[in-house]
């Protein structure tokens, strides 16, 4: 089979997709394919809301927001591991910290979205390939790596329920199901990990904050 010779063909043309299809362009026969009409109609014209193939200042500009908010995350997850070993509630601190007009508000936990996890290693890549060793992004990168954990269920078990529940994002609607809410769904007694520190500490197995 030529490889070379196979047309490439990229499903969704969003954030990640239409990226990626410009970077096969490059060197190989590419067909974008979306659902949304109005978006390849937009593309056609030449217009990308999402200014992921715009020029290379506007991209350039879209890398830097990206990696500046992972390493804000990156720095309150390092300040949640010290004070957790101090026994210092890093929510009770960050809350006083917010009254300081010159402070930032990011809290601790995972990166949302695919761009403000992938954008850094793309630029730590550019500034390898240009013989520059960027030491603050890739320590910022490390530090989530240190922060990332799973719950596994046991195999070969009919109960549908969980072993246990990882609440990664702050909806309203976790918030109104409660912790009892949310142990419904494990098996008894199940692991409760609140990365974002919805519920009280006394009540959960563990946070990030």
């Amino acid at each position: 089979m030529d490889l070379a010779s196979r047309k490439i063909v990229i499903i969704g043309l969003g954030y990640l997709g239409l990226p990626l299809a410009v970077a096969f362009g490059a060197t190989r026969d590419v067909v974008g394919f979306d659902i949304n009409q109005s978006r390849v109609d937009a593309l056609e014209r030449g217009e990308d809301h999402t200014l992921e193939a715009s020029s290379d200042e506007i991209r350039a500009a879209k890398v830097i927001e990206n990696t500046q908010r992972d390493l804000n995350i990156a720095l309150m997850n390092e300040l949640s591991l010290i004070f957790g070993k101090l026994g210092i509630d890093t929510s009770e601190v960050l809350e006083t910290a917010g009254t300081k007009w010159n402070v930032l508000r990011f809290t601790p936990g995972l990166v949302g979205g695919h761009c403000i996890g992938v954008d850094p290693y793309y630029l730590t890549h550019k500034a390898l390939e240009l013989g520059y060793h960027p030491e603050v992004i890739l320590a910022g990168r490390r530090i989530k790596c240190v922060r990332a954990f799973g719950i596994t269920s046991m195999k070969d078990i009919p109960d549908g329920r969980y072993d246990g529940v990882i609440v990664a994002v702050g909806h309203r609607q976790f918030r109104a199901l409660g912790v009892d809410g949310l142990q419904a769904l494990c098996k008894t007694p199940g692991v409760i990990y609140d990365i974002k520190g919805l519920f009280p500490r006394h009540v959960t197995d563990g946070r990030f904050r």
